[in-house]
């Protein structure tokens, strides 16, 4: 774990979701990490968040498909770990508009395992749907997962508040831009997506 004597070379702000996966990220590639908030994991708007994997007001692209692929791929090895707070959930998306037909496509494709709702397994009011598998996290246990990680990683959540950049300015290291980083392995993807989840690498 980083000292408090020492300056850290990334500082994020907020210890949600995306601040402890942004951190983790960084610290995991050998920076020295420091995540300041003002409250606790537990305290943040992502441990009351609705957590399962699917498209969600994102623009359809192919850099967009990327990320979910990838996204889906961790997903799916964290759940082989109850610890993570991450499962494979079944359930029903159902729609009061006519049906689209055909097979599934998009991303309700890459999921697998996809099937048409007959029409007596769909709510009243509710004219189709798709019953399918996808992974769900339980937030308050994934979050806590990220902090371990975080602090096996090297990184420091500390609580205080961050009032604007000039006062965080202090944070950085002056020598920054000078600093070498420090030497790691270059992953190939499966390889990428084992680390991410926190599985263990074979050696090559």
């Amino acid at each position: 774990m980083m000292s408090r004597a020492a300056a850290p070379d990334v500082l994020v702000v907020g210890a949600g979701v995306v601040g402890l996966t942004t951190a983790i990220c960084l610290a995991e590639q050998g920076l020295a990490v420091l995540v300041r908030a003002d409250r606790p994991p537990a305290g943040t708007t992502s441990a009351v968040a609705g957590a399962i994997w699917g498209p969600h007001l994102v623009e359809d692209s192919e850099r967009t498909a990327g990320w979910r692929r990838e996204t889906l791929a961790v997903l799916r090895e964290l759940a082989a770990d109850p610890a993570t707070g991450v499962r494979i959930a079944s359930g029903i998306e159902a729609t009061r508009s006519e049906p689209e037909p055909g097979p599934p496509a998009g991303w309700l494709a890459e999921l697998g395992g996809a099937r048409r709702c007959e029409p007596d397994a769909l709510p009243p009011g509710f004219r189709g749907g798709w019953h399918y598998p996808a992974p769900l996290a339980h937030m308050p246990t994934y979050l806590e997962y990220l902090r371990a990680r975080l602090e096996r990683a090297g990184g420091t959540l500390e609580l205080a508040t961050v009032r604007s950049l000039a006062a965080a300015h202090p944070l950085a290291r002056p020598d920054r831009h000078r600093r070498q980083p420090r030497p790691h392995r270059v992953l190939h993807r499966p390889a990428r997506r084992r680390a991410r989840a926190g599985l263990p690498v074979p050696a090559r």
